[in-house]
């Protein structure tokens, strides 16, 4: 169907393709992409409407971002990681959203969910410090999300189940610095660098905690749980575009070597081919269907819920890993080529296929909550 969200994706195609060069050679989005997306909005997508936002269900930005996907990967996954950031800092509550958007609904917010810092209680809030990878997006970003350990001395603070307590802290981009770290197979140009803090004080309103003993922990395994969904909303949106680059190839008159028909007419092509396409439309209705499942809160705020959820995800990246694989082998040498575009794809796909959310820990997880045992959902 059709939405107001998806016609705005049509207002910057033209400005993602023009940038997308520029993005790989530099390992960020061009400020003209950037200023592209905020201006049709598509940072917007998920703030709360008292701030001015749409406050979008996820099952209506998911396809937006497949659509992005399908031009640029990159801008596709750092709208996705905006839109993850927005959430897992809606978490924080009202004094923190209203100090981070008293600017307007058009933020970009990083972060990262992995606790890699810490964060020492101080008499103005708290001290953090620390390293954090994979934090896409981050050159133009505003605000970040950072999660710490708790520091109790010189040790760290453990709850009642002797896990470590951790602290959510929401910090301005001047207490952020960004380390150039990005060297990438792919998806060079969501800039996913490592970013550094140093000492900084983070008041006490401008966090939370993550504690599986707080009732925030359950609101932030929800969103984590959501981030899986973003990023096979992608995939998918890098499959199709795989899918259709292979079309245009092949229709344009590609001719296999040592053979004296084209490309199209082969029974091996069209079989490969029908079955990406099967593949990719099956993908994009569990997709939706996963995601208004969870938006109708039915079992999905459950631990076996979001177990389920992580897992379809799992499946739904493998799935269009498959069809960005056959995409390529089906183009035979010239795909081999950094003037192809499948290339391209090949490497955006297989770095998107290594994050923590395409692992098979989530069918693990899923088949544990379906036999009683708790899911080892390592504490998100």
């Amino acid at each position: 169907m059709r939405t107001d969200a998806l016609d705005r994706v049509d207002t910057v195609v033209d400005a993602l393709a023009a940038g997308a060069d520029e993005a790989e050679q530099t390992a960020q989005l061009p400020a003209d992409t950037v200023n592209a997306l905020r201006t049709a909005g598509l940072f917007r997508m998920v703030v709360p409407a008292r701030y001015g936002g749409d406050e979008l269900p996820m099952s209506t930005v998911l396809p937006v971002l497949a659509a992005l996907a399908r031009t640029d990967p990159a801008a596709g996954w750092v709208v996705g990681q905006v839109a993850l950031s927005q959430l897992i800092i809606g978490c924080g509550g009202e004094g923190t959203a209203a100090e981070v958007y008293a600017g307007g609904p058009d933020v970009v917010a990083a972060g990262a969910v992995a606790i890699k810092g810490r964060a020492a209680r101080t008499a103005d809030g708290w001290r953090v410090s620390g390293r954090w990878p994979f934090v896409s997006g981050c050159r133009h970003a505003s605000w970040f999300y950072l999660n710490c350990a708790v520091q109790d001395g010189r040790g760290l603070t453990r709850g009642p189940d002797g896990d470590v307590l951790s602290r959510m802290v929401v910090l301005p981009a001047t207490d952020v610095t960004i380390e150039s770290s990005w060297q990438a197979l792919g998806l060079r140009g969501t800039g996913s660098h490592d970013v550094t803090v140093a000492r900084a004080i983070c008041p006490e309103h401008r966090g939370f905690t993550g504690s599986r003993v707080e009732p925030t922990a359950e609101m932030i395994a929800d969103r984590v749980a959501a981030s899986s969904l973003i990023i096979a909303a992608v995939a998918l949106g890098i499959a199709e575009g795989a899918s259709t680059e292979l079309i245009e190839l092949v229709v344009g008159g590609k001719r296999p070597a040592l053979s004296r028909l084209p490309l199209s007419r082969s029974p091996h092509l069209q079989d490969q081919l029908g079955e990406a396409d099967v593949r990719c439309r099956a993908a994009r209705t569990v997709l939706l269907d996963t995601a208004r499942a969870a938006e109708d809160r039915t079992d999905a705020a459950t631990p076996q819920g979001r177990a389920r959820t992580r897992a379809t995800a799992a499946h739904l990246i493998a799935e269009a890993t498959a069809v960005v694989d056959t995409a390529y082998r089906l183009a035979g040498g010239t795909a081999v080529y950094d003037t192809c575009p499948l290339q391209r794809r090949l490497r955006d796909m297989r770095t998107a296929a290594q994050h923590f959310v395409a692992g098979r820990q989530s069918f693990a997880a899923l088949g544990a909550s379906l036999v009683g045992e708790t899911p080892d959902d390592g504490g998100l």
